[in-house]
């Protein structure tokens, strides 16, 4: 499995790697990552926050189906606008 650099708490990021990767990693005897300095940290949590680049792009999901909840978002687009229709 191809990780971004380890950050400041010692953490990995599967980056870019398909969905699936925390899947396998956490069901394996055995993991062998390679750090690939190229690979952009995208997701990170800091504060008790997610924090999630959106560079190339910024999706979050969960395997699991939840009820009752509350969810607050922050959301800040730093490029050019762009049109949508």
């Amino acid at each position: 499995m191809m990780v971004a650099p380890m950050d400041e708490k010692g953490y990995f990021s599967f980056s870019l790697s398909n969905s699936a990767s925390r899947a396998i990693a956490d069901n394996a005897d055995i993991v062998v990552l390679e750090v690939n300095k190229n690979l952009p940290n995208v997701y990170d949590a800091k504060d008790g926050n997610i924090h999630i680049a959106g560079n190339p792009f910024g999706y979050m999901r969960t395997d699991k189906k939840y009820s009752n909840y509350k969810l607050h978002m922050e959301w800040r687009w730093v490029g050019e606008g762009t049109s949508n229709g």
